[in-house]
């Protein structure tokens, strides 16, 4: 059956299936007005029956297709627009505004392609699994909006992988190389393992006792919610990323750059849905320095629009109008003052101390003045950054010497990063 809908209409929904739930964006497009919206859902994988307390009433779930089917039905209500037919098939678009989907991209970490059979037979619907997605090769055939090197990290629960993409010259041409650097955990055990050596500790921020730290983290470790709304398990993960990182760092050479665009996504910032914290674990763990864009994919969109063949560009169709450029001197000197300057706005930043200001996402270019010595960055066009954050803080930056002191300096950094200062031109 073809689709009658009008030609100037896109819809795409991206199904990503992950370990411990599922994430949905409905893309919709009208090329012929140049509008784009996304809607975007998520839900945890509902709880097996030998887990629920007599006393919790029991979803009505009992097979893993009945939980897609279900979750797909209530997607369909979240966005305002039909995905099902009563079959429990995907519908194809028909005159009708807001019913049936052109292109349906599944991707999975886990589920096998047999389990989408019952609702999936129509061709315009495309499966992809994690493990067959090389993100680095995928990345190098799309450089040609960017002159600075790309980043991308995948933070998942029991793996990490860091992708650097660099820009050589010879002759006359740019060639692009990647190299990646990953860190997997072969089992729950392993990552219990590894939080047992406790090289998390001295980045928490709470103030608990420390077998209560623990058992937190099993327990998350054990359930593996899609997310979480708790200061003190955001906290805690925090931490946890940013010692992983501290290590993933060593076997790669982001030591060595100094500016470009970095990416994050994967089941962590998922879960920890807060841009200011994956934001602070990665800049702290990794060392950055000098002048990046940070775009954190809270919503795991990256992946799947990376796997979907029909993009152009995934960083045209993945929305990067909320990353945040960050402006790291790493000094020493007390008595250092940074301003930015932005389309006439004049951004500084005061040894000691993070300054986040309001930006327009709009503006690509902007000078950096250091003790006197300007520098200019020029972003393309696809990074557009609503806030400029200018960290100041003492270098080497200093956690501890224990959780009262980090209970103190990690929420007063957040709350820079957050608190953003709007300037009046």
């Amino acid at each position: 059956m073809q689709s009658t809908a009008p030609s100037q209409q896109g819809t795409t929904l991206y199904l990503s299936e992950l370990s411990n739930g599922l994430v949905m964006t409905l893309s919709i497009r009208d090329v012929g007005h140049g509008e784009h919206e996304k809607h975007l859902w998520k839900t945890s994988l509902p709880l097996l029956d030998i887990l629920y307390p007599h006393w919790v009433p029991k979803r009505q779930v009992n097979t893993p297709i009945d939980f897609l089917t279900q979750s797909l039905k209530k997607a369909s209500e979240a966005f305002g627009w039909k995905l099902l037919n009563d079959a429990n098939r995907f519908l194809v678009p028909e005159i009708t505004f807001g019913e049936g989907v052109q292109a349906v991209r599944l991707l999975s970490e886990n589920m096998q392609k047999g389990l989408f059979s019952e609702i999936v037979s129509d061709k315009f619907v495309k499966f992809s699994h994690r493990k067959d997605i090389s993100i680095g090769k995928e990345i190098l055939a799309e450089m040609e909006q960017f002159h600075k090197p790309v980043v991308v990290l995948v933070a998942n629960f029991f793996s990490l992988e860091l992708i650097i993409c660099l820009p050589k010259s010879v002759g006359n041409k740019v060639i692009w190389e990647y190299a990646s650097s990953k860190v997997a955990y072969g089992s729950a055990q392993e990552y219990v393992d590894y939080l047992a050596t406790k090289k998390f500790l001295p980045f928490v921020g709470e103030h608990i006792p420390e077998n209560q730290i623990f058992n937190i983290l099993l327990n998350h470790a054990y359930w593996r919610p899609l997310m979480t709304s708790s200061p003190l398990i955001k906290d805690l993960y925090r931490a946890v990323l940013t010692s992983q990182l501290v290590e993933l760092s060593k076997y790669s050479n982001i030591h060595e750059l100094s500016e470009g665009h970095l990416i994050i996504t994967g089941e962590v910032p998922l879960y920890i849905n807060d841009v200011a914290v994956s934001q602070l674990a990665v800049v702290d763990g990794l060392g950055l320095a000098g002048s990046w864009s940070i775009t954190v994919d809270s919503h795991y969109q990256f992946l799947p629009l990376l796997a979907d063949e029909r993009n152009g560009s995934v960083f045209t169709e993945f929305s990067q109008t909320e990353s945040s450029l960050w402006i790291i001197p790493q000094t020493k000197s007390a008595k250092k003052i940074v301003k930015v300057i932005n389309n006439g706005a004049v951004y500084q930043g005061v040894y000691g101390n993070l300054y986040t200001y309001s930006n327009h996402a709009d503006n690509h270019e902007y000078q950096v003045i250091v003790d006197d010595v300007k520098r200019d960055i020029k972003l393309p066009t696809v990074v557009g950054v609503s806030s400029v954050t200018i960290d100041l803080r003492a270098w080497p930056v200093v956690y501890g010497p224990n959780t009262v002191a980090n209970s103190v300096k990690v929420p007063q950094w957040l709350d820079r990063i957050k608190r953003q200062i709007k300037v009046m031109k």
